[in-house]
């Protein structure tokens, strides 16, 4: 899935990954989302760019121009490019108020050793079930 999330993108106009050691969710959904180098939209030159770091992430940054996700599903790279740009958010009003602090190194491991929701799609799919759970209490659903 490709958007134009504007707090993710200005990570990517800034030239600055997205941590993945800041929340428990970018662990479990994203894992490091790294800037993919400039590529002229809309040619094959993005593409090019792009393609080597489609095996090892889920979520990617195009620098300054946008995101792309991931997933076996169309849910399942919406839920992840809503949790990128959640994530973004939350990053930006942390520095706001101080500095982020990291996940020590064990809650890290922690994390990582623990089966990846994601890994499956059935975690990414329990957490859009969720989320249209809340969409419907809120009386409005999700665009997908």
């Amino acid at each position: 899935m490709h958007a134009h999330p504007p707090a993710a993108t200005g990570f990517a106009v800034a030239g600055e990954e997205i941590p993945a050691n800041l929340l428990p969710e970018l662990i479990f959904l994203l894992g490091r989302v790294p800037i993919v180098p400039y590529g002229t939209p809309g040619t094959p030159e993005l593409g090019d760019r792009v393609e080597p770091y489609l095996a090892e992430h889920d979520a990617l940054l195009l620098a300054n121009h946008g995101a792309v996700t991931m997933g076996r599903t169309l849910d399942e790279a919406w839920i992840r490019m809503e949790s990128l740009e959640h994530a973004a958010r939350i990053i930006v009003a942390a520095r706001t108020v101080g500095s982020p602090r990291p996940l020590d190194a064990a809650a890290v491991g922690k994390l990582e050793s623990a089966p990846r929701p994601g890994a499956t799609g059935e975690g990414c799919l329990r957490v859009v079930e969720e989320y249209r759970g809340h969409s419907a209490a809120a009386g409005r659903a999700p665009a997908i």
